[in-house]
């Protein structure tokens, strides 16, 4: 299905690890609310931008504490 709704410019992941994919997605939703307050604080594109790259990171880093990720 993932390959069949797939286009160059909109991507689609498969994944066997359901906790973690579940894990990510409330997460990233704590990083969307603090991107939100950056924006209403105008604290510009490079704030949001280096706010999102050190999120991101740290979200893979605890997904990762947790025993998720790709298995290796």
């Amino acid at each position: 299905m993932a390959e069949t709704l797939s286009v160059p410019h909109f991507r689609i992941y498969n994944s066997d690890d359901v906790l973690g994919v579940e894990i990510g997605g409330a997460l990233k939703n704590v990083l969307a609310i603090a991107c939100g307050n950056f924006d209403g604080r105008k604290l510009g594109d490079s704030a949001r931008a280096a706010l999102t790259t050190r999120g991101f990171a740290e979200l893979t880093r605890f997904g990762r504490k947790l025993g998720r990720g790709p298995k290796r």
